[in-house]
């Protein structure tokens, strides 16, 4: 009876102190029409931490499970890259997904240098879906369209 009354109580609590976990999809092309390489990669702001979401500073945080994995794709001058379908966990305090673009075809190392509002890194974020964003120089700054819109930083 006791340990009845007690799974009664406990059950809810734990639903809702663990709260709804959704899942969202993400899938991104990028065109460089830069004429340098670009590093490019996906990174997460929230919970829960999922391997397919770690930005560059979280891997290197954390190396052992990882083992030096290089962080993102390159992608040539004048190419284009695909990154998913990609799965995200959104936790009950909210996620946000992003897509990170680095100047260079760089080991994790070095864009570790590379701070966000560098004329050299662009930090764009994901609704879920489809994205598609051509990267560009304006004015010795890495600037993005997406879907044929120019994207607004506010800088």
């Amino acid at each position: 009876m006791t340990a009845r009354i007690l799974g009664v109580a406990v059950v809810p609590f734990l639903l809702f102190a663990t709260g709804c976990i959704n899942t969202h999809t993400y899938t991104v092309a990028v065109q460089n029409d830069t004429n340098r390489p670009l590093t490019v990669g996906l990174a997460k702001e929230g919970l829960p931490v999922e391997d397919d979401w770690m930005a560059p500073e979280e891997l290197a945080r954390n190396p052992s499970p990882y083992g030096g994995r290089q962080w993102g794709v390159a992608i040539p001058p004048g190419h284009s890259g695909d990154i998913g379908p990609v799965k995200m966990e959104v936790g009950p305090g909210g996620s946000q997904a992003w897509l990170r673009v680095y100047r260079g075809d760089l080991p994790t190392s070095e864009l570790l240098a590379v701070s966000r509002g560098s004329p050299s890194r662009l930090d764009l974020p994901l609704p879920p879906g489809e994205n598609d964003f051509v990267i560009f120089d304006r004015n010795g700054r890495l600037a993005a369209r997406r879907n044929g819109k120019d994207v607004n930083l506010n800088d």
